[in-house]
């Protein structure tokens, strides 16, 4: 199985880091330490919202309408364009809920980027985590309950790829503080993308 974790070093390779530090005002590394972040918090929620039947139908009817996957076909260009940003606005509304605000803030406090600019960084990764369960989900033809399982199986493979990895992304999205936990999510992200 594939891990969504490969998601940024692929988007590293394509081009799309850079085309995206351009679009937000950042430096392209700073740019890849928000979504090293990003990714693993999005992966925490999307597991947690389909831990129950409701969810995990929900979130197959967003695949099967709106992320066919075909995005990760050229993130670059999809990002220059700026659609998939506004898109990536609504989809965090549904993850992330009234935790949006927050999640942002906290990414804008460990990279430095300001809450607005950290909230379009987290905008933007929405739609690629999306769209890489998208495809995943077409690919292996699973329905509801199967893509629950799947979810389950990417947290664990992440867990395991990088031991508390997950833990922290959840005890974040779970926790009211200040928000210390993404420059943790941050430290072990770039751990296991420093040895790929």
């Amino acid at each position: 199985m594939d891990s969504i974790l490969d998601l940024i070093p692929q988007l590293m390779n394509s081009g799309a880091t850079s085309q995206l530090s351009q679009q937000i005002g950042a430096d392209e590394q700073t740019t890849q330490q928000g979504l090293a972040a990003a990714v693993p918090v999005l992966l925490a929620a999307l597991s947690r919202n389909a831990s129950n039947p409701g969810g995990a139908e929900e979130l197959y009817g967003a695949l099967a309408r709106d992320h066919d996957g075909s995005l990760l076909d050229n993130p670059a260009t999809a990002l220059g364009s700026g659609a998939a940003m506004q898109d990536g606005f609504g989809i965090l509304q549904h993850v992330l809920g009234g935790q949006q605000g927050q999640v942002a803030q906290t990414l804008s406090r460990q990279t430095g980027l300001d809450p607005a600019t950290a909230g379009q960084l987290l905008a933007a990764a929405a739609p690629l985590v999306l769209a890489w369960l998208g495809r995943s989900q077409r690919q292996q033809g699973l329905d509801p309950g199967g893509l629950q399982g799947y979810l389950g199986g990417q947290y664990q493979q992440a867990e395991a790829a990088t031991p508390g990895l997950m833990g922290v992304a959840e005890q974040f999205l779970d926790s009211n503080r200040d928000g210390s936990m993404v420059d943790d999510i941050t430290r072990l992200a770039g751990q296991f993308f420093g040895r790929r």
